[in-house]
């Protein structure tokens, strides 16, 4: 495996830890039973679904757009960041869709946000690097 691909996959386990750590402050409102605002109802709902909807969709088609461009020139270090670009916005976009939902779940209480959480967060868990996918995606030989 390619060192670069490493930082790649370490890159994506310390969002991740960051995801969960964030869920802690979350998960300690509820428990303290502050205060439960009304904000933005079943609009704020549809509009997590659809942040997460597009945190799905738009690395997917960009990576399938990406993969077509490559060419068999390139030497790894190119092909790795070409790579790279749609995973990191792929990242962005979940941490960005998850940090909305406990947002709203620590304003709203309403247990609907954690349950978009957990999609998000399992979103985020398929978005991790794959190092075989990239070799048969790319054309790399075996680093």
């Amino acid at each position: 495996m390619h060192p670069q691909f490493r930082v790649l996959q370490f890159v994506w386990l310390i969002l991740g830890l960051s995801q969960l750590i964030l869920l802690i402050p979350a998960l300690w409102v509820y428990r303290k039973g502050l205060p439960v605002q009304e904000a933005g109802g079943q609009g704020l709902v549809i509009f997590c679904i659809l942040f997460l909807a597009l945190a799905a969709a738009v690395p997917f088609f960009w990576y399938r757009n990406r993969v077509r461009q490559i060419q068999a020139n390139w030497e790894d270090e190119r092909k790795i960041t070409h790579y790279r670009a749609p995973l990191y916005f792929g990242w962005v976009l979940c941490e960005g869709a998850n940090m909305v939902t406990l947002i709203a779940f620590m304003i709203t209480r309403n247990d609907t946000f954690l349950w978009l959480f957990a999609v998000g967060f399992a979103l985020y868990y398929f978005q991790k690097p794959n190092w075989s996918l990239f070799r048969r995606d790319y054309q790399v030989a075996s680093v």
